[in-house]
Parts: structure tokens; sequence; C-alpha cells
């Protein structure tokens, strides 16, 4: 029996790949690819697997044509000139700098390196980029910076100075409420245009969403709630469909169901489906638990002309107490680390549907380590001291 050179491909592609998928930066693997032709040698269809995977239908046509012809799944030798490797020394110097000076961008290295040798070697972008890719230096990207006017500085300032005597104990106590927006992976489908391209069909350009919340303290997490789930535009060509097929029952339960379907939070469904069933059970349970929370106008803490907001009222007539967050302060909520962590471990997968959307961040939530949590809470006595020192100017939480 001849033993063919992508069978060992074949028998990883039962195996995930550690980012969740069978993509790396926009490039399929080996699994990836070993998956695809175990699915092509099943029977499926390679025209379903390029829509659903984000893969050339004519890419998927030559990796089925190498392994039927016995050749490997790798990638081949590029052709042309091989790649020039820069001298051990200035390998050694970029690693220097990247070590010492910190660069916050990949242009920032090359200025430094051209000043440590007094211009005599100037390195271009892309050259720049092999030699950090050999070295394994991570993508260095500008960091985003939150724009304050001088109100948010002062009532930044001002909550450095109510809350800074609370030490690393005492925020472990706090419940760290906030939401985040679960988005699908677009697809060279989704991203194409009408008219565009004439073998695809026209497709809507939004991507689909769904919107979470989560609260977690030292003592632990809650559930993790989200928005019931809204029809797309698929679902409404369904209704039409069966309106024309006289499918009542259809039309009237799909309607129904987009009648009941919430796109975001408000005061309401915050009261009644977050704080009620979630915050409340969870501040019973651990005594001495306050809840934390931002400015987001779904909170309730900015009252109108005056008048308690009807979360206010909620939390006074629940004995909930409560913590609202400085205006613009997002370094002084550790759950948006969660989040951040959260983001990432979910990254790579190929979620398309709300479904797979809501699966892949609910096991990320159960994932999440505490043991991070600590350490985030156990860092904001010194966040606080430093937004005091810096008269509340951005702090950076890395």
């Amino acid at each position: 029996m001849v033993h063919h050179p992508a069978a060992q491909y074949v028998g990883m592609a039962s195996k995930k790949s550690t980012n969740g998928g069978h993509t790396q930066g926009g490039h399929v693997c080996l699994a990836g690819r070993a998956e695809i032709v175990r699915r092509v040698i099943g029977g499926e269809k390679q025209r379903a697997l390029a829509r659903d995977l984000g893969v050339s239908r004519q890419t998927i046509g030559e990796w089925i044509k190498r392994y039927k012809a016995g050749e490997t799944l790798e990638d081949r030798p590029r052709t042309g000139r091989p790649r020039k490797s820069l001298k051990p020394t200035v390998l050694t110097m970029i690693k220097k700098i990247v070590a010492e000076k910190k660069p916050e961008t990949n242009a920032q290295v090359i200025v430094h390196l051209s000043a440590a040798t007094k211009g005599r070697v100037v390195l271009p972008e892309r050259t720049y980029r092999d030699a950090k890719r050999e070295l394994g230096i991570r993508t260095l990207t500008k960091r985003r910076k939150l724009f304050l006017t001088k109100d948010h500085k002062k009532k930044r300032v001002q909550y450095a100075k109510d809350h800074g005597g609370k030490t690393s104990d005492d925020w472990g106590m706090c419940l760290f409420l906030d939401e985040v927006k679960g988005m699908a992976l677009p697809s060279k489908r989704q991203q194409c245009l009408p008219g565009t391209r004439p073998d695809v069909a026209p497709v809507f350009k939004e991507r689909t969403s769904v919107m979470f919340c989560g609260a977690i303290s030292g003592a632990g997490k809650t559930e993790l709630y989200h928005c019931p789930f809204v029809p797309t535009k698929t679902e409404d060509n369904d209704m039409r469909l069966a309106k024309n097929q006289a499918d009542a029952a259809k039309a009237a339960a799909h309607k129904k169901a987009k009648a009941e379907a919430i796109t975001s939070i408000d005061q309401d469904v915050y009261i009644n489906s977050i704080l009620g069933k979630i915050v409340l059970p969870f501040v019973k349970k651990n005594k001495g638990s306050i809840l934390v929370h931002d400015n987001a106008a779904c909170h309730g803490t900015r009252s109108k002309k005056g008048k308690p907001s009807k979360v206010s009222e909620w939390l006074k007539k629940n004995k909930v107490n409560v913590i609202n967050l400085a205006p613009c302060s997002p370094d002084t909520n550790p759950i948006e680390k969660v989040f951040s962590w959260m983001k990432n471990y979910v990254r790579g997968r190929l979620l398309r549907t709300k479904e797979e959307i809501v699966a892949a961040y609910e096991e990320a939530w159960k994932a999440y380590p505490m043991k991070l949590f600590n350490t985030q809470v156990a860092r904001l006595p010194k966040i606080l001291k430093q937004i005091k020192k810096d008269k509340g100017s951005n702090f950076n939480t890395q």
C-alpha cells in the first residue's frame, strides 16, 4: 500500500487548531486544508465549502488536484530571488531597541535603528517585518487613547479621590458590570457588493451581531445575558416565501418573533432581564457586594430634570449599593479586560449565525480564569493613584 504524502494532514483534520478554527491571519493552515480535502472526498460540494469557509473554489480545486496527484498540501517554494537576510548584528540591535525603547509602531523602530547606526542602516518597512517575524517580535500597533475633555478629567480626578482609599480586597467585593457586542466573522461572500461578481449572489453588507451583558467580582461570575435574536434579512425572505406559499402559521410565528426581538438594551430590559434576574440573586448570595457600572444610557446614572431614573429607583428599592464610574474611564473597570480576553478567545472561529456567536461567547465566559481578574483588581489602587497624579489624563493599563 502506497502511503499518500497528505494522509498525515488528513489525520490532523480531526483536531482543532489552537485558535479555535482552521485559519491563521487569513491563511488556511495545514489542518484546515486537510479538513477541506477530507470533506470533499466525503462527498461535500466544493461550492458550499467555499461559501462557508471563505475560501475560493479555485483554491479548493487546486488542493484536491494536488492531493489526487500524490503531492503535499504544504505551501510550495516561492519563485524568484530568495529573501535577503539581515546580518546578526542588525538583528541584535533591533531586538535591543524593541526591549529598551518600547516603540509603539514599526516606523519608530526603523527610526531608532537609523539613529543608532548614524544613518548607515535604513530598513524598508517590509524588510523590518521579515526581521520581526524571524525574531518572533509581536506586531506593534499604536495604542488608541481616549479623548478626554476638561470636564472628563475633572470627574476622573474626583472619582480617584472618592475611591482612592479602597484596597484591592475592597474592590474584590465589587460586582463590575458592562455590555459587549459579539460580531460574526465576515466572509468574502458577505463583503461582496451586488454586481461586482457575477458568480456570487448579491448579499446584504451588515454583519450578524449579538449584544451580551455580564458581571464579575472576586466571588465569581454571573450568567452571561444575551439579547433575543433579531430576524435577519434571510428570515424576512423566508417569511415572504411562506406568504407566497400560503403558509400562514410560519408567517405568523415569524412576525411574533420579530415583534419580541430586542436589538439593544434599554432601561426596561436592564431592570427586568439583567438587574432582576442576574445581578440581584448574585448580590443576595454574596452579602456586601457593590454594583459598579458605567454611564451608559441604559444604566440610568444620568437623571432628567432632577428626577431619578427608573434604574436608580429600582436599585434604591431593592437595597443594592452602587458605584457609578467616571465618564470615559474603561481603565477603571476590570471587566473591559475580560471582554477583550473573550474576543481573543473566539478570534479565528468561523462564526456565521447568531447561535454560533452565542455558543462561542458563552464558552469564552465560562473559560475565563478568575486569576487574571484578581490580577486586574489588585492594580486598581495603583491606577486610581496614577489618575490623580496625572490630573485625570489617560493611564496606560498594559
